[in-house]
């Protein structure tokens, strides 16, 4: 099968299997989604040598032959199966489709290009939700934390392909930009490997943001943020430090052994897997609550829980300072930090966003103490709950409030 036809065929399958799908809605804007399901793939050159185009008004995905020549050459270097390539297309295409919803196309990339933290934010949520749903679509009958690792393999060798028409990329270097996406995403494959198998998918939250950042130690007091490098080579990655953020809490973890900086090098740059889940080995074993096996914010380099410490002045209602220093802790960026506000119920037009992050939670939490913005205090705290419920202060505010009947066990 050709790799134009490969394409082609995984788009129709996916179109298919979407409109099964019970909860498309949940992904895709309502008024966007019969495009994308009548959207035909053309293969043709693109102007300023582009690669790729997805024009949903016109229902057209447009596609390079130098975009398929790479993805051909990889998988004939990979001897990589059907079902990997067909997942690969599929992972590339929901990846695209969700950037509709967040307002990210071919009529906003000029100035997509000249905003990269903010698109790199974006594109973790993209590639989360193409995860996410393909995981969903799929039927597996073993355990779910290898079906999902088993997913992310090929997110991660669809990332690999595409470097090599995107990025230019030649032999084993790699952008800076790359290397950071790349490493986030065989950080993922690696906590789905280990993850506990008796917590449940929903427990393993792919859609919370994970950012990494990853200096190279060349003496005491030095250190080179490589994310920040046009170029990376292996040699670089001997001695590194990695900052990893991740559900309000910050870990960073030394990778100076090489018997761990290695394997992470020969899963980056040799795609070997196993590679990556040693390399991870004692990040995991100091931070078990990234693979399920221990709930609670860092203490040290370990995560530990413990009971809820009671709250000052909550027979009153709650305490909104220490709420609020919470909320600025765990979304510095203000309330639409990642679509918390709307999530929660929250009316967007009521903030300010003309302010810092911490003036606009200042504002937000003003507004629901009045009965404003769309919100109340119980959805602020249940929303908190359900996305960092392993962050202690959360869990904390959330026990003792049910205790003191500040909101509903609901």
């Amino acid at each position: 099968m050709s790799e134009e036809t490969t394409f082609r065929q995984s788009l129709i399958q996916l179109q298919q299997d979407l409109r099964r799908f019970e909860k498309v809605v949940e992904y895709f804007p309502a008024e966007k989604l019969e495009d994308i399901l009548k959207t035909k793939l053309v293969v043709t050159d693109l102007p300023k040598s582009g690669i790729y185009d997805h024009r949903w008004l016109q229902r057209k995905f447009f596609i390079s032959p130098g975009l398929l020549e790479s993805f051909r050459s990889f998988w004939d270097e990979q001897g990589s199966e059907d079902s990997s390539r067909e997942r690969m297309c599929k992972l590339f295409f929901l990846h695209e489709f969700f950037h509709l919803g967040q307002q990210i196309d071919s009529n906003t990339y000029a100035y997509s290009r000249n905003t990269k933290d903010s698109i790199s934010d974006f594109d973790y949520v993209a590639d989360a939700a193409a995860v996410k749903i393909l995981y969903l679509l799929e039927n597996s009958l073993g355990l779910w934390n290898d079906h999902l690792a088993s997913v992310l393999r090929d997110h991660l060798l669809c990332g690999e392909a595409f470097s090599y028409a995107d990025d230019k990329r030649e032999g084993k270097k790699i952008s800076g930009e790359r290397l950071k996406r790349q490493v986030i995403w065989h950080l993922q494959y690696a906590r789905a490997v280990s993850f506990k198998p008796e917590r449940t998918f929903d427990d393993f939250v792919i859609e919370a943001p994970l950012n990494v950042e990853i200096l190279k130690l060349e003496h005491v007091d030095r250190r080179i943020n490589l994310t920040n490098e046009k170029e990376i080579e292996p040699d670089d990655l001997k001695m590194i430090e990695i900052h990893i953020s991740w559900r309000g809490s910050r870990i960073i973890h030394p990778m100076t052994m090489p018997s761990y900086s290695e394997k992470l090098i020969q899963g980056l740059f040799e795609y070997n897997f196993d590679g990556t889940v040693e390399a991870f080995r004692a990040l995991f074993d100091q931070n078990l609550s990234l693979v399920g096996r221990e709930l609670g914010p860092k203490t040290g380099t370990r995560m530990v829980s413990g009971p809820p410490r009671p709250i000052e002045g909550i027979e009153h209602g709650f305490d909104w300072k220490r709420v609020e220093t919470l909320v600025v802790g765990l979304l510095p960026d203000g309330p639409n930090e990642n679509e918390f506000w709307s999530r929660s119920g929250g009316d967007k037009s009521a903030l300010r966003t003309n302010q810092t992050g911490r003036a606009q939670w200042h504002t937000a939490i003003s507004l629901i103490k009045n009965g404003g913005g769309g919100i109340t205090a119980t959805d602020l705290l249940k929303r908190l709950h359900e996305e960092y419920p392993s962050n202690d202060e959360v869990r904390s505010l959330f026990n003792a409030c049910l205790a003191n009947n500040c909101l509903s066990a609901s």
